[in-house]
């Protein structure tokens, strides 16, 4: 990951200044890489890097997977599903936010706790549970690791990017590791556009001074959180791992 460019979008989404990059230099900056015959290269998301590794940075943890129906596999299979079948890995708990983890509730609602049909795990509803309230939750699960997995659409009020913020000051109030499995911003990463929030109006779609249209990867996205809001909000940077995207 870039630092050059993050640094320069991390302005961009605090400072409320539109920052162009002329140039693809980070996982956001665009949707593949071109080869020398000018073929466009597949994106691999984190998950494929993390299974690919061997789940190594998840070895000897009891884990729990925050995430919902769109953290799939490139054939569609949900990651909890493939992790929970693999022996190298042990998932012992679901985390979901709003909508639930196999999307059935509408907007503003979710599933509450629930047992998974398909993987017999116990789902943790993180949706609108915040702080202590919400790092209690991660205590009662067990879990040593959290592992985020949500799909980004690049605005500021997507509730996924609060979902992130939530669990991560959660985590480190409850201190617990953090892994993020990145994926692409569907709008690209090459400019933060839009005004920032100011922190008076702050609330689920918009919990921290980010601009409308971030520019950010939720990898990215996580660092700056942990850099710059959790230490105010957690009173500690939570123990961080971002598993990049390639492509």
């Amino acid at each position: 990951m870039a630092t050059s460019r993050r640094s320069l979008l991390a302005a961009a989404a605090t400072a409320g200044t539109s920052v162009l990059l002329t140039s693809g230099s980070g996982p956001a900056a665009a949707f593949g890489t071109d080869d020398a015959a000018g073929r466009t290269a597949p994106v691999r998301p984190g998950f494929d890097n993390l299974a690919a590794d061997g789940y190594r940075v998840l070895e000897g943890q009891q884990v729990g997977v925050l995430t919902n129906m769109a953290g799939i596999t490139r054939d569609c299979r949900s990651i909890v599903d493939v992790m929970h079948a693999d022996d190298r890995v042990r998932v012992t708990a679901i985390f979901t936010g709003e909508h639930g983890y196999r999307g059935t509730p509408q907007a503003g609602k979710s599933e509450g706790d629930t047992i998974d049909r398909s993987s017999g795990l116990p789902v943790f509803d993180t949706h609108l549970r915040s702080g202590k309230a919400l790092a209690e939750v991660i205590d009662r699960s067990k879990v040593d690791t959290l592992v985020y997995d949500f799909q980004d659409c690049g605005a500021r009020f997507y509730t996924c990017n609060w979902t992130l913020y939530d669990a991560m000051v959660a985590a480190a109030t409850a201190r617990r590791r953090f892994v993020v499995l990145d994926r692409p911003n569907p709008v690209t990463g090459r400019q933060a556009l839009g005004p920032v929030l100011d922190k008076k109006y702050a609330s689920f779609v918009g919990r921290e001074p980010i601009a409308q249209a971030h520019g950010m990867t939720p990898g990215e996205l996580a660092l700056l959180f942990n850099d710059r809001f959790l230490p105010a909000a957690a009173g500690r940077r939570v123990d961080l791992e971002v598993v990049p995207l390639y492509g």
